[in-house]
């Protein structure tokens, strides 16, 4: 499934998505992704370390790696721990793909953290998928809706936090906010790039079956059912889905200045303290 993402995000449309990246190259980068985990990838002219997403059994958690001469991989989950790395270590830094791995009041942590290791001057830039994905069928609309209210009052992860990655990035702090939506087809519809997302959202429904299914205190065979009644809709509509990115640069003489309360996916929390 990350293969898929990869793909289909990289270069959505062979367009500039994320024009930060290739402006930078080469420096000395912070690779951020999903799975609790994290990926760090700092590259110089002779050396480089990573910190790739593993599953736990690959190698004992926070012990670095060789995986080849210039890259190094760790283990961690960042929502408990602090990133390996000095204050001001990289030059960019990028995270993607952890709207299901993180709770929702642990963003601004985690968004503290990347500021804290990237350099005056740095850019910082988020990759997300908006879950909520849209022109669905009538009973794939109303699974999608259901789901969704679950795992939000369940387990506390906002599927829809793509929209709003542009005012995160202000709220910790960050200068020069840009941001970017692109659309990507579900379906045949969609063609070569639609069918590799289909792909991707039945890998993704399937590999979420367990967790989803219990969070809804239903059974896998109802979740299943329900999930191939959405899919099936797809030969019928023109469903899409929304990924956002958005980048932002560390003020020059490195102070930032966070206002967590005026970002909206943690409004309801700070009102509530």
């Amino acid at each position: 499934m990350q293969q898929v993402q990869h793909k289909l995000t990289s270069d959505p449309y062979n367009t500039d998505f994320t024009p930060v990246h290739p402006a930078l190259e080469p420096v000395s980068p912070l690779d951020a992704t999903s799975s609790s985990s994290f990926t760090v990838s700092s590259t110089d002219e002779d050396d480089s370390k990573t910190i790739s997403p593993q599953t736990p059994s690959s190698f004992s958690p926070g012990s670095p790696r060789r995986v080849f001469k210039n890259l190094h991989g760790h283990f961690l989950d960042v929502q408990q721990q602090r990133i390996p790395f000095p204050d001001n270590s990289f030059d960019f830094t990028m995270q993607h793909m952890a709207s299901f791995s993180y709770r929702r009041d642990r963003w601004p942590q985690i968004l503290d953290e990347l500021v804290r290791v990237t350099k005056p001057g740095g850019y910082i830039q988020l990759f997300e998928i908006d879950y909520q994905s849209r022109k669905l069928g009538p009973e794939g609309k109303a699974w999608l809706f259901e789901m969704i209210k679950h795992v939000r009052a369940k387990l506390n992860i906002e599927p829809t936090i793509a929209r709003h990655l542009d005012k995160m990035l202000a709220a910790a702090g960050l200068v020069e906010v840009e941001a970017r939506q692109v659309s990507i087809p579900i379906g045949e519809w969609g063609m070569d790039m639609g069918a590799l997302w289909q792909q991707n959202l039945e890998e993704f429904l399937r590999a979420s079956g367990p967790v989803i299914s219990s969070t809804m205190a239903i059974s896998m065979e109802e979740y299943t059912r329900r999930c191939n009644r959405l899919l099936k809709e797809l030969q019928y509509t023109k469903a899409f889905t929304n990924i956002h990115a958005a980048w932002a640069r560390k003020p020059l003489d490195g102070h930032v200045e966070t206002c967590w309360d005026e970002c909206p996916p943690f409004q309801h929390d700070n009102q509530q303290h």
